[in-house]
């Protein structure tokens, strides 16, 4: 179950997948947000926090909370490079006990493909355990650091159950080749995961934003 500074923050990331609140606009008071959010003003500070730490807000002095302009095809070009790396690391170290949660994040992925926020959630945690069983703290560090802009990227491409029943076969190519410790195929399938799941970001939101320029 989500705690509420987690709703909070996945309740900012839904205003800015569905572009409510866009690149370098000022989100709304906290008065306004909190009940539009359904959470506390303490809880909503927090995930605020939060995401300002994960590089999707910042704070102007005395203006407000902004959204941050971000390339997030480029957060995915970065992690098409470590997180291949991860993977192979992976197949190679993981434990049995790391195995077993991993097939039962792919389990509850499997049970969560009509819901949106639930599957998105289950594959942070999926690519965090992989990340943690490569056994190099630097590679964990900084897939952690890229741990809120990767979640942003989920919420905007998420919607589609398209995307999510294709990103969940790339999943399960992985897991696979985890567990059956073949690091080079765990590593390819990772890196064809998040190519495929790039080119979705920039076609549901790149070309969409270009889009509405256009017609402004």
């Amino acid at each position: 179950m989500q705690s509420a500074v987690d709703r909070a923050a996945s309740g900012i990331r839904a205003l800015i997948a569905s572009r409510a609140c866009g690149p370098g606009d000022r989100l709304p008071a906290e008065r306004e947000l909190s009940p539009q959010l359904g959470v506390s003003r303490p809880a909503l500070r927090e995930a605020i926090r939060r995401l300002r730490s994960g590089g999707v807000l910042e704070s102007r002095r005395g203006s407000g909370t902004y959204v941050v302009q971000i390339d997030l095809a480029g957060v995915y070009d970065v992690r098409a490079r470590l997180e291949p790396l991860a993977a192979e690391r992976a197949a190679s170290y993981r434990t049995p006990a790391e195995l077993r949660r991993l097939k039962a994040i792919v389990g509850r992925m499997r049970t969560s493909l009509a819901e949106p926020e639930r599957f998105n959630r289950e594959d942070a945690k999926l690519h965090a355990l992989i990340a943690n069983a490569s056994r190099n703290p630097v590679l964990v560090s900084a897939l952690d650091h890229l741990g809120e802009l990767a979640l942003l990227t989920r919420a905007i491409i998420a919607p589609q159950e398209r995307i999510r029943v294709s990103s969940f076969r790339d999943v399960e190519r992985v897991c696979t080749a985890v567990e059956r410790q073949h690091p080079k195929r765990a590593a390819n399938a990772m890196e064809r995961h998040l190519l495929n799941v790039r080119s979705d970001y920039l076609d549901t939101f790149v070309d969409q934003s270009s889009h509405d320029r256009a017609d402004a």
